[in-house]
């Protein structure tokens, strides 16, 4: 992998994945479009890492918080616990239903990674998703998410594990439909993806790893270092700007740009 193509990928990881237009499809139909091959799994782990950074900082302070949170709610467990540790649990149990889909559909999703077209069908089921977002009017706060409503919102993460399915499309949407406000179901959707991401993104690190010690295979260490430089920077300001034009624009914007992705996949495809 050369350092153009590193940097290509990172800019498109850290543009589109805080953005509900599924940053997996644009990872998958990008170097389709450019007559590139599928980018090696070991760079994939240094993208994914690289927005996994930007999504921590951007949300340090509660980050910091509910980690806190965390560790002090243990001893006051079945004694009553505080809201920002209930908060905390609940944002680790959204994690196990892509932990468990991942396990029973693995061979699948890896094999529409490999298929560019059907990514590009998938993207018109974000578009739908994110039309009934912006139908929802809901006005739930943050604080009063359940468990349930973790779990609910971790189930539509676990979909989106296909390439073409946004996460954020498919959370903020799950959100919307449990009567969340337009900024709390964006806030609720990305405080899940830290863990999600954070696992898959481990999960992935020990797949190379296996790769690397059986194989012999050598990781290409500048392009890595550029796609994670780039994704991480990128994807804090995609992020931010997100943010602000939530506060304007509804999600149909969104939408129309994943049919526009797909009319061109099936031109250039």
């Amino acid at each position: 992998m050369g350092i153009i193509e590193a940097l290509v990928l990172g800019l498109v990881q850290g543009l589109t994945e805080f953005i509900p237009v599924s940053s997996t499809a644009h990872l998958v139909l990008v170097p389709a479009f450019l007559g590139w091959g599928k980018p090696p799994m070991w760079f994939d782990v240094f993208l994914h890492a690289g927005t996994l950074l930007g999504i921590i900082i951007f949300f340090w302070p509660e980050v910091v918080k509910y980690v806190k949170a965390f560790f002090t709610g243990l001893p006051k467990i079945g004694r009553g616990l505080p809201p920002d540790s209930i908060f905390s649990y609940n944002l680790i149990l959204s994690v196990v239903p892509a932990i468990i889909f991942g396990l029973f559909f693995e061979s699948r999703i890896e094999s529409v990674f490999q298929d560019p077209k059907t990514t590009s069908y998938l993207l018109l089921v974000t578009a739908a998703f994110l039309v009934v977002a912006s139908l929802m009017n809901g006005k739930r706060k943050l604080e009063e998410t359940t468990w349930v409503d973790a779990i609910t919102v971790g189930c539509a993460q676990a979909i989106a594990m296909f390439p073409g399915i946004s996460r954020s499309g498919a959370t903020i949407t799950a959100a919307r439909l449990l009567g969340f406000g337009k900024k709390s179901s964006s806030r609720l959707a990305f405080l899940i993806a830290i863990p999600a991401v954070g696992a898959a993104t481990a999960k992935t690190l020990y797949d190379v790893y296996k790769m690397v010690a059986s194989s012999g295979m050598q990781i290409d260490w500048m392009p890595s270092i550029v796609g994670f430089v780039v994704a991480a920077v990128v994807g804090y300001l995609s992020f931010f700007l997100f943010f602000k034009a939530i506060q304007k624009f509804n999600f149909y914007i969104f939408a129309a740009y994943c049919v526009a992705l797909f009319v061109v996949a099936q031109i250039l495809l």
